[in-house]
């Protein structure tokens, strides 16, 4: 037992944050403050951060021996760890579950856990199985989670989900591990071979779990793994509650009515699902995600952690377009709004009956467009669309009416910066037009609402492991196939239709609509028109993109930071500030100071506003915006006032350009925007 307590203080005290250290700490027996070193920690740290208690950030100013020193010497004897309790806590039973399933793994030689698929083993999976038990466990004992109600195949698909969820945290300092541990027992360069042997790699999860060493080593990681195991629990806790309370509210978003009827109380419903799937998107606010959960028959729901409210208006503002006598009607996934969080329809993808339904399709796509060129409307990349039969579904909508807050900070003259003004008042800052950009690997890649890279082509160059699991795990290329991977665009006899082909369809669909917003431009901009829908609605905002966000997460979690929380951070926030305009962080520090805190725990921050507000929202923290000077719903009023026919001229010319550039496997050439102008 003194064993285990040992082993937690050494990693809650290595996986401590500055914040933390600077904040959680309590005196033994005071400093003196007279001794030469600390008096030139203090002096420095006095000079980049004066109010070091509100304003952390100023440790960007110090470089990283400076952070060292400092919390050298506030790692002595004379201060003690105080965690936070619930941290603290979850460490404590999960050594003492390391130490059971080692026992377990000593005496068989194996884990039998029904969540470990021998089919597809995750990589030193041995290593993960106590953050699954430990999580399994409590949900089980807490009789309020109703996990237990659940069928023990739903609660091993869903454990097994997670196990995978966490060896994309812990893989890459696992893998080093190991190959280390296999070098140092050959006299020379080991030989891969086929064989299939488990010696080594047996030797290796026995060594790690008999004397947690690895935990211990890399205490960042294991605290990190611990954090995400503690927001499954809750996450899990919160999910099966809520389908149980609203089960009456969402059962109407069932594709038909449920084949037979439902008792609504929880043992009836539970009995019910056959699958419940998180982790349909990226992780935000102390691990939520959107789930999909699947009930007999053919019924499916989708879960979302967040407000709905632009969702349902989206909706109605298109079902006021289908009463204005368009040339067909346009179709939305249903949703209930239940504050903070929501349910939606689930949309199948599914194919065209004839081509006659694919033009059907992209003249909606094109009358799908001008709606969101008019609301202001970005980010509608291919995830974010779902084509089913003659429809395109947009399935998440909380970037209507959005904003790039760091292109307003540093784009803030349109004279210096008419590339950026001419790229976000077009229809490509939509994100539904198809354009070409660089991807890490050199290549072009597109991931635009109406196209996607992946199906230009039937596979890509990447590399996998093989051998998972055995004395001969090794990297290799590998042609992924890309077959099937993208639901947004239409199928006819399972081949997919591109917009080329029926370009002239979307265009006319484009000029329909936009000729109809103009035509009641009016009653548009009344207080009570179509758009007052949209009043006091949350919007997600661009502070950074996700794709930077992740790189920021990836690039920091190396092996090489994943053992002291010191390290970890230094590294994020070097990556932080390569992304970020100084600018911005002089300017909105305490955005910055929020944001820092979600990627530590491995979220990626959500920056919203209500649409009638100036207040920017990231966590539970709200902001002033001054750079913001009306509202989005204003911004919105102020582009259906812009519309005339002189700009939809533009704008069926730039999707004419777009689409000639992409079908050449061209990019967008800092001179696209003055040769719209010269054809116009």
């Amino acid at each position: 037992m003194n064993n285990i307590k040992s082993h937690v203080d050494h990693v809650c005290l290595a996986s401590s944050f500055i914040t933390e250290r600077l904040h959680s700490y309590n005196p033994v027996t005071p400093v003196d403050r007279n001794q030469p070193e600390i008096r030139k920690i203090l002096s420095d740290l006095n000079n980049a951060c004066p109010n070091i208690s509100g304003n952390i950030d100023g440790w960007l100013k110090l470089n990283q021996y400076d952070y060292r020193s400092f919390i050298n010497i506030f790692s002595t004897n004379n201060y003690r760890p105080c965690q936070p309790e619930p941290l603290h806590d979850d460490l404590s039973g999960l050594f003492r579950t390391i130490s059971k399933i080692s026992t377990e793994y000593i005496s068989q030689n194996k884990l039998a856990y029904t969540f470990i698929d021998p089919d597809n083993p995750v990589l030193c999976e041995e290593l993960l199985v106590p953050f699954v038990v430990f999580a399994s466990k409590i949900l089980l004992d807490d009789s309020e989670s109703r996990y237990h109600s659940l069928s023990t195949n739903v609660r091993t698909r869903m454990e097994s989900d997670f196990l995978g969820n966490l060896s994309r945290i812990s893989s890459e300092t696992y893998l080093k591990c190991f190959l280390n541990f296999r070098q140092s027992g050959q006299p020379g360069k080991f030989a891969l071979n086929n064989n299939g042997n488990k010696h080594i790699y047996r030797s290796f999860i026995s060594q790690n779990l008999s004397t947690r060493a690895i935990y211990i080593d890399y205490s960042l990681l294991t605290r990190l793994l611990a954090q995400r195991t503690r927001f499954w629990i809750d996450y899990i806790k919160s999910l099966l509650k809520r389908i149980d309370s609203d089960y009456g509210k969402y059962r109407t978003l069932f594709g038909g009515e449920p084949e037979s009827p439902v008792d609504t109380t929880w043992n009836t419903i539970y009995s019910h699902i056959t699958s419940i799937s998180p982790h349909h998107s990226d992780s935000h606010d102390n691990g939520q995600t959107v789930a999909i959960i699947e009930f007999t028959g053919t019924r499916k729901i989708i879960y979302k952690p967040k407000a709905l409210g632009v969702e349902i208006a989206f909706s109605e503002f298109i079902d006021w377009i289908n009463t204005q006598g368009t040339s067909c009607t346009l179709r939305t996934a249903r949703c209930i709004d239940l504050g903070d969080y929501g349910w939606a329809e689930y949309i199948d993808h599914t194919g065209c009956d004839s081509i006659q339904q694919v033009e059907q399709f992209y003249h909606r796509s094109g009358m799908m467009l001008a709606i969101v060129y008019a609301l202001k409307g970005g980010d509608y990349i291919h995830d974010n669309i779902i084509a089913s039969s003659g429809h395109p579904i947009l399935i998440d909508n909380e970037c209507l009416m959005t904003i790039d807050i760091m292109s307003e900070i540093i784009f803030p003259d349109a004279q210096e910066n008419s590339a950026y003004r001419d790229f976000s008042n077009s229809i490509l800052s939509t994100k539904l037009i198809p354009l070409w950009q660089p991807a890490a690997n050199g290549e072009l890649s597109c991931i635009s609402g109406l196209s996607c890279s992946a199906l230009e082509s039937t596979s890509k160059r990447t590399f996998r492991l093989t051998g998972i699991n055995t004395d001969n795990i090794a990297p290799e290329h590998h042609q992924k196939s890309l077959t099937g991977e993208s639901k947004n665009i239409p199928l006819l006899d399972s081949r997919p239709q591109f917009l080329n082909g029926s370009l002239a369809s979307f265009k006319h669909g484009f000029r329909e609509i936009y000729a109809l917003l103009l035509k009641n431009r009016a009653l548009l901009l009344s207080d009570d028109g179509p758009l007052s829908c949209f009043h006091n609605k949350r919007i997600r905002i661009l502070f950074r993109r996700t794709s930077t966000y992740t790189n920021i997460i990836n690039r920091s979690l190396s092996d090489n930071n994943a053992a002291n929380a010191i390290d970890y951070e230094v590294a994020q926030e070097n990556l932080s500030c390569l992304y970020l305009s100084s600018k911005i962080l002089n300017r909105f520090p305490s955005l910055y100071r929020e944001e820092k805190k979600l990627l530590m725990q491995l979220d990626i921050p959500k920056v919203t506003m209500v649409s009638d507000s100036d207040l920017v929202k990231i966590a539970d923290t709200e902001i002033p915006m001054d750079i913001i000077s009306e509202s989005l719903l204003c911004k919105v009023k102020k582009r259906i006032e812009s519309l005339a026919t002189e700009d939809m001229n533009k704008q069926l010319k730039i999707i004419d350009r777009a689409c000639f550039l992409f079908e050449r496997k061209e990019m967008m050439g800092p001179n696209f925007f003055k040769s719209i102008d010269s054809r116009i």
